[in-house]
């Protein structure tokens, strides 16, 4: 009820971080959300969101005009969730900035997210980092920036794409020409760290093909 007191004040910004919300929370919230024009940040790491919270998140979404960064890092989501949020984008034209790192949704989540990609013409940052995606997830992203003409920064740290992954990456980035910051840090190959540029794995690829 607080964080509607302060949503119904006009904060642009509400950070519920690790606030562990009751239930029916999140909905009151998405519910304001739907007509809010004044919140442009929402918070809401860390706080093990339910299915029914994130379709109401997502419901909010879909009319919101305001709302440039929402961060979800850490909430257990699951593959269906990333569904939910990925149908969402195809309709928003706000939202800049979406983190949904830390979940370890695991391969085959990425379908749904990848084709709202090919649509939506506002989000300029996504941060997939540590959720156990692998390279066919990497595959279907890649599909999508070849398309996607708004995407500038993509975070891919700390998951297991391999050196196939990098390869799907590297021919999708000879086509898009928006993505200026890829981060596919920690993943390893070879026993060596991938760099976090692109013209680092074009080297490494290079190197490996030799």
């Amino acid at each position: 009820d607080s964080s509607l007191a302060r949503l119904s004040d006009g904060a642009p910004l509400l950070d519920c971080n690790g606030t562990h919300p009751m239930p029916g929370e999140i909905s009151k919230l998405a519910d304001a959300l739907k007509s809010n024009t004044t919140l442009t940040t929402l918070n809401l790491r860390d706080n093990d969101l339910w299915p029914e919270d994130i379709i109401a998140l997502a419901e909010a979404l879909k009319t919101n005009s305001a709302l440039k960064t929402l961060d979800l890092t850490r909430n257990c989501l699951r593959p269906g969730d990333i569904d939910v949020l990925g149908e969402a984008l195809k309709s928003n034209e706000s939202l800049e900035t979406l983190t949904l790192a830390g979940n370890q949704v695991g391969t085959g989540s990425m379908a749904v997210l990848a084709e709202a990609l090919k649509r939506n013409k506002t989000l300029t940052t996504l941060h997939l980092n540590e959720n156990a995606l692998e390279a066919a997830d990497v595959a279907k992203l890649a599909e999508a920036l070849r398309e996607n003409k708004h995407l500038q920064t993509l975070d891919l740290s700390g998951n297991w794409i391999g050196s196939l992954g990098i390869l799907h990456l590297s021919e999708a980035l000879s086509v898009n020409q928006t993505l200026t910051n890829l981060n596919i840090r920690v993943d390893k190959i070879s026993g060596r760290s991938q760099s976090d540029s692109l013209l680092g794995f074009e080297i490494f690829l290079l190197a490996e093909a030799v």
